[in-house]
């Protein structure tokens, strides 16, 4: 098993490599404070939490029917459309709502010389 995961690593450390280039000069090089941006931004936690569940169960469950190279990169492309799409429904309906309802709560202070 050992073997396995050390060479899948070792087979895709190019794409890893340019990847992560391509986030770094886009994050240099691209403006930070347009509308797109900031939605990115606004739904960042979101994606993070959901990415695996959502995109990771697509290209699982779908990448055994295509094996054409342009089958794989539309595969990806779907894979991270529904992502993004489904972040945005869970950041506006879960996770903005949530944030909101949390502003609202007031937490009682402790009072000089109790010992709670």
């Amino acid at each position: 098993m050992a073997c396995f995961v050390a060479s899948t690593a070792y087979l895709h450390t190019i794409e890893i490599a340019c990847f992560s280039l391509l986030t770094v000069l886009a994050i240099h090089f691209l403006e930070t404070g347009n509308k797109l941006t900031r939605k990115f931004g606004d739904i960042s936690y979101s994606l993070y939490l959901t990415h695996g569940l959502v995109g990771g169960n697509i290209m699982y469950l779908i990448s055994r029917y295509t094996t054409s190279f342009s089958g794989k990169i539309l595969l990806v492309i779907m894979a991270l459309v529904v992502s993004l799409l489904f972040s945005y429904l869970f950041w506006r309906l879960v996770e903005n709502p949530s944030r909101k309802l949390s502003g609202k709560l007031k937490m009682g202070r402790k009072k000089k010389g109790s010992v709670v």
